[in-house]
């Protein structure tokens, strides 16, 4: 069997086997039935095809640290008792698996019809799941709202609306974490079958996510911003990166941008260090600040058309999408 294709069979299956919060049975494993990997942990189900020549389930981390380990590019494997023998020239290594298989694939129903996502739908899904909340207390806006029109999440504190004709059929809420593993895969197909939307990337794998019942806010108020036309400077970007390389992503994922008279400030904060940055701005009103993920950052500062500053929102104009924040007051 050539190592590098399923090396990147098992990577693609990762998502699956996340069994932090999973219940069901075998979750941490890749399964191999009948020409199909599968992997499930209740929230995201991934499967794709092979031509591994044995059914079973094995540990999902554990097959690919053995893929990795070898250092040549066709790898023997053999079904021995209850384990793969796996050799490759002078290594070898005795995997062991279970031929009873649990992992309960069969309840998460394939769709009869697929739909053709939009170009750029996997890009649309990245950005706006980086503007979706963490508070479980407000699980909706944890959530990507993926309608037949559009694409967008929020915080309550900032938005991100895409317009797209998405290929959806009907309004789904998937969390963002999970969005945001999707957005690594280059999707080209859409389906929906109760409570699961599934998603299919250029290769024919298969990511199944599960969905949720919530009607989402309706964000037209929101996006509605008559103020003045604000150019932040061009390297702002840039900026945002360097401050991003201070945070610390268990605390916070967001940048702070401060606006002054003439001035601009930009900080990354983690747990012992902080990164200030400093910038003039063509801005004359109150000190005020808002926070936002780097990575959209940098995007707004590549695809920004226009710029609009009031005293209480910011709003970013592309022309595929609209970025929106609240404006805090800094307290001298």
């Amino acid at each position: 069997m050539n190592r590098l294709e399923m090396i990147k069979i098992l990577q693609s299956l990762m998502p699956g086997t996340d069994a932090s919060s999973s219940s069901v049975g075998q979750s941490e494993c890749v399964v191999f039935k009948e020409g199909v990997a599968y992997s499930f942990n209740d929230q995201i189900a991934v499967r794709a095809d092979t031509s591994f020549p044995f059914d079973g389930a094995v540990e999902a981390s554990k097959f690919l640290l053995t893929m990795q380990s070898m250092d040549k590019e066709e790898v023997n494997i053999a079904h021995k008792d209850n384990a793969f023998l796996i050799t490759a020239g002078r290594r070898k290594v005795t995997l062991p698996i279970d031929q009873k298989i649990e992992l309960p694939i069969s309840i998460i129903e394939q769709p009869r019809r697929w739909r053709e996502a939009p170009e750029g739908f996997t890009d649309a899904l990245a950005a706006v799941a980086r503007t979706a909340g963490r508070s479980e207390n407000q699980y909706t806006l944890t959530c990507v709202h993926i309608a037949h029109d559009r694409l967008e999440a929020t915080d309550n504190i900032q938005l991100i609306q895409w317009p797209m004709d998405t290929g959806v059929r009907a309004s789904t809420l998937i969390a963002a974490r999970s969005a945001i593993i999707l957005s690594k895969y280059n999707i080209v197909e859409t389906g929906l079958t109760d409570q699961w939307i599934h998603f299919k990337d250029e290769d024919g794998l298969v990511l199944s996510v599960r969905t949720h019942e919530a009607e989402y806010p309706d964000m037209s108020e929101f996006l509605k911003v008559d103020g003045d036309l604000i150019v932040f400077p061009p390297d702002i970007g840039e900026v945002a990166g360097r401050a991003a390389a201070f945070l610390d992503t268990r605390k916070t994922d967001k940048i702070k941008i401060q606006l002054e008279e003439g001035r601009m400030f930009v900080e990354g904060c983690g747990a012992s260090v902080e990164y200030e940055e400093r910038g003039n701005v063509d801005y004359t009103g109150e000190a005020i600040a808002f926070f936002i993920h780097p990575a959209i950052c940098q995007k707004l500062a590549k695809e920004a058309k226009e710029t609009i500053i009031t005293a209480d929102r910011i709003k970013v104009i592309t022309d595929d999408y609209e970025y929106v924040a609240v404006l805090q007051k800094v307290k001298e």
